[in-house]
């Protein structure tokens, strides 16, 4: 079972919250890194560093992921 953690942080943009969902954990499959963010309030995208698997975690409220960049 993998862990979660819910995660709200903060447009850079214009201070919207973005929450997502934070896979905790790492494996063989699992990655690290940051994600291009779509602000659904300021219609922007930003870069998040989550430091976390960034291919299980999600974003759930005030955003959408349109790209990965792994370490």
């Amino acid at each position: 079972m993998l862990s979660k953690s819910v995660v709200i942080y903060i447009c850079p943009n214009c201070k919207n919250r973005i929450k997502y969902e934070a896979v905790l954990h790492f494996g063989d499959d699992s990655f690290s890194g940051a994600w291009k963010v779509h602000c659904f309030k300021c219609n922007t995208i930003h870069i998040h560093r989550i430091g976390r698997d960034i291919g299980k975690s999600n974003i759930v409220e005030g955003g959408k992921v349109v790209d990965v960049i792994p370490d």
